[in-house]
């Protein structure tokens, strides 16, 4: 094999490997953002449930002073 043929060899191969690093990176990157996005909609899920718990407290806390106070009537 000719130096020459050696170094095209040897550049193609380099190149296919700064494509196939690329490529990982981008698709880790890909990953990360799903993760994340994931992470959010559990976040907000979660914060939905509390708020829907504190509102069902606070009504049935108003039901129960309104019912105690008809009853002190």
């Amino acid at each position: 094999m000719t130096a020459r043929r050696h170094q095209a060899e040897l550049d193609r191969h380099r190149a296919e490997l700064r494509q196939e690093t690329l490529q990982q990176r981008q698709q880790a990157a890909v990953d990360a953002a799903r993760e994340a996005d994931d992470e959010r909609a559990a976040v907000a899920a979660r914060v939905a449930e509390l708020r829907d718990l504190r509102l069902a407290r606070d009504a049935s806390r108003t039901a129960s002073q309104a019912a105690a106070k008809a009853a002190n009537e």
